[in-house]
């Protein structure tokens, strides 16, 4: 029983299990509820908002006010529920889970990040200022998440594997592989190219980029794993096996990048590296050889699909 005076006088009978009251006092929210487990409260809440959340009849109950928004209750089943809303400007995110109980979470302007299981599955809610709020359900495969938080590029994955990560890279950029689905995954970002990711088979994959200035050669072959090499503004040779096929990748200031495949007989590669004539040639017989040359000249002479050959510089 209470009084009131913009309401008069009321009088409520609940049952056993228990009830909630809500009504408006000298322009504040009041809250009066019963629970057989808690007895009797009464709560007086300012005007800008409150959040209250309590079981009742073996459920989830959310009950809050924010001004904007007026008065809500939401009655959700034992598995879980998510709620969002704006709380003082600022992002509040409730949500409760039958393993972790009831939880509040207050955020900036800026953004946030909240990762929790629900029913065996990964949950990512963000709040970024420009995309506003997202909700990603992930099956126990994995998925990849990215997004720009504070000027600086975040990454969260999840994997079978691995379990959950979260990177944080700083704005010149970064590299990231890993594995999913059986098959080997490259993310990088870099401030001239942004945000890519690359999937390939089990057999290997090249990937060349530029970062800060430098030349990045990353490749993955089945026989020697992942590597990353980096090399300066004058040029660089790299040779290995794939497919049964010798690769040579280089990269020249004036000619670029390029790639050779050759077969398992031979080849011969000559080109101009700093103002020096460079052959590079493999044989089966002879495996592979690299020869620096001066000015003047020379000349070269082997075997190569039973023919003699002769290279030479003048």
């Amino acid at each position: 029983m209470f009084y009131l005076e913009e309401q008069g006088l009321c009088y409520v009978l609940s049952g056993g299990t228990g009830f909630v009251l809500c009504f408006i006092w000298r322009s504040r929210v009041c809250v009066m509820f019963y629970l057989e487990e808690q007895g009797l409260c009464y709560v007086l809440a300012g005007g800008t908002g409150f959040v209250l959340g309590f079981i009742w009849r073996n459920r989830v109950c959310v009950m809050f006010y924010l001004e904007e928004q007026g008065l809500s209750s939401v009655l959700s089943g034992r598995a879980g529920f998510v709620l969002c809303f704006i709380l003082r400007n600022r992002v509040c995110v409730m949500f409760y889970l039958e393993e972790q109980g009831l939880c509040c979470v207050l955020a900036g302007g800026t953004g946030f990040v909240l990762c929790f299981i629900w029913r065996n599955s990964v949950c990512v809610m963000f709040y970024q200022e420009e995309h506003g709020l997202c909700y990603v359900l992930s099956g126990g495969a994995g998925f990849v998440l990215y997004f720009i938080w504070r000027n600086w590029v975040c990454v969260m994955f999840y994997l079978e594997e691995l379990g959950l990560c979260y990177v944080l890279s700083g704005g010149a950029g970064f590299v990231l592989c890993f594995i999913r689905r059986n098959r080997v995954c490259v993310m990088f970002y870099l401030e001239e190219q942004g945000l890519s990711s690359v999937l390939s088979g089990g057999t290997g994959f090249v990937l060349c980029f530029i970062w800060r200035n430098r030349v990045c050669v990353m490749f993955y072959l089945e026989e020697q794993g992942l590597c990353c090499v980096l090399s300066g503004g004058t040029g660089f040779v790299l040779c290995f096996i794939w497919r049964n096929r010798v690769c040579v990748m280089f990269y020249l200031e004036e000619q670029g990048l390029c790639c050779v495949l050759s077969g398992g007989t031979g080849f011969v590669l000559c080109f101009i590296r700093r103002n020096r004539v460079c052959v590079m040639f493999y044989l089966e017989e002879q495996g592979l050889c690299y020869v620096l040359s001066g000015g003047a000249g020379f000349v070269l002479c082997f075997i190569w699909r039973s023919r003699v050959c002769v290279v030479f510089y003048l």
